[in-house]
């Protein structure tokens, strides 16, 4: 594909580069539109031949981060044509992303004036679409509409297939953490686990939250799934991990001193050796104390990495720190698992409280209740939403219970009172 490097001032030219571009192959051609936000409010503010030269310095800043296989062109003086060839989708997707970053935070001087601005891009992939001018009124609708509604974002166009979409997104919010695991911006919640013997003691179940660059807050749940796709589960962990022996250290001895529940992955899991290495290395020969670390993995990893799994918990043990396992009592192997796992605790999965009115269900529990009576293992249900549920989980001798009811998590942040700002 032969374009030019210098924009051209037209839309003509523009419509015409797309209709004769064909990637090379092996790769993916697709027609971007960047569309400045807010113009009008910035000419009022700087001036309105300022504005234009503001323009000139985006556009110039754009040409920067160009291969040499792709073209711009001036559609107006708040829009922009690229018309990109990159491997795949997902790298279109993830240059738009990073460009839409790093325009935001770049600051453009105009005049002894300083400005920041923010953009809006819509792309589709070339070849996706019935007829090229259906999708160019397409995608200047969709970016001039997201620009009014905001803006400072990125949106695909298009006849995309669900699973293609579904990956262009995982790999955008997979970027997001890596870079966030990078500058820092990862932050930790805790949700209370409350005791139904009473005593002074506190425990907390730790979960981690994501920061993106415009300081919008994720919770676990809305990251952690393409984390895991893309293999970023382990740096997660050990960051949590590291997070939380510091808030340990600092509070070991002073009235702040709680238990944390840390969740350990199944990429952790699976990674046994390794994680020992790095966590022993992390230590540097202190103890950890059951009484403030309880490391939980799910009852479905365990089983599914037995071995591992019973090679990784008696290294925890013998390093000093308790084990828990999680989402308990779903496995084909509940009980028998006790026998292999040295845990100190059980949490229970969330069936067993959504269903609790079940009498087979209540048969289920009363029965894992009493095995882990006799493995000395305390136990733990998480999702209680209800009072008169409280009652009945403690006369079936429950120890500790988790939910909604007792305290939403994400509403409490591991603070100065807690931890640490890392």
């Amino acid at each position: 594909m032969n374009l030019p490097r210098e924009p051209a001032s037209s839309r003509a030219a523009f419509r015409a580069a797309l209709a004769a571009s064909s990637p090379a192959q092996g790769r993916v051609c697709a027609a971007l539109l960047l569309h400045i936000d807010g113009l009008a409010g910035i000419e009022e503010r700087i001036g309105f031949v300022e504005a234009e030269t503001l323009a000139g310095l985006v556009s110039a800043a754009i040409s920067t981060r160009l291969m040499s296989d792709d073209a711009r062109y001036a559609l107006s003086i708040d829009e922009i044509g690229l018309i990109l060839q990159r491997a795949d989708a997902a790298g279109i997707e993830r240059f738009a992303e990073t460009l839409r970053r790093e325009l935001h935070e770049e600051i453009f001087t105009v005049r002894d004036q300083e400005v920041q601005i923010s953009v809006t891009l819509a792309w589709f992939q070339t070849g996706t679409a019935d007829t090229l001018d259906a999708m160019l009124l397409k995608l200047v609708s969709e970016a001039r509409a997201a620009s009014l509604k905001g803006g400072n974002t990125v949106i695909g166009v298009g006849l995309v297939a669900p699973s293609v979409q579904n990956e262009l997104e995982d790999a955008r919010i997979a970027g997001l953490t890596r870079r966030a695991l990078a500058e820092d911006r990862m932050r930790l919640a805790f949700q209370s686990i409350a005791s139904l013997e009473g005593g002074r003691h506190t425990h907390f179940d730790l979960q981690v939250r994501m920061v993106d660059e415009d300081g919008h807050e994720w919770r676990a749940s809305e990251f952690l799934p393409a984390a895991q796709k893309f293999n970023l589960m382990r740096s997660v962990d050990r960051w949590v991990i590291a997070t939380a022996l510091d808030i340990v250290q600092r509070r070991r001895g002073t009235r702040d001193a709680a238990t944390l529940f840390i969740k350990l992955s199944e990429d952790t899991v699976r990674d046994a050796e390794a994680f020992i290495l790095w966590l022993r290395g992390l230590l540097d020969g202190r103890r950890l104390k059951a009484s403030e670390v309880v490391f939980q993995a799910q009852e479905l990893v365990l089983q599914n990495h037995i071995r591992k799994a019973r090679a990784l918990t008696r290294e925890l043990v013998e390093l000093g720190a308790g084990v828990a396992i999680e989402h308990f009592g779903v496995g084909s192997n509940s009980r028998q698992m006790l026998d292999y796992i040295p845990a100190q605790f059980l949490k229970f999965h969330a069936s067993y409280t959504q269903s609790f009115t079940d009498r087979e269900v209540q048969k289920r529990l009363g029965e894992l209740i009493e095995a882990a009576k006799q493995h000395r293992m305390k136990t733990i249900v998480s999702h209680v939403e209800r009072a008169d549920m409280m009652a009945k989980l403690w006369q079936m001798g429950i120890h500790f219970i988790q939910g909604y009811h007792v305290q939403e998590p994400e509403v409490v942040m591991l603070g100065e009172d807690l931890g640490v700002k890392r």
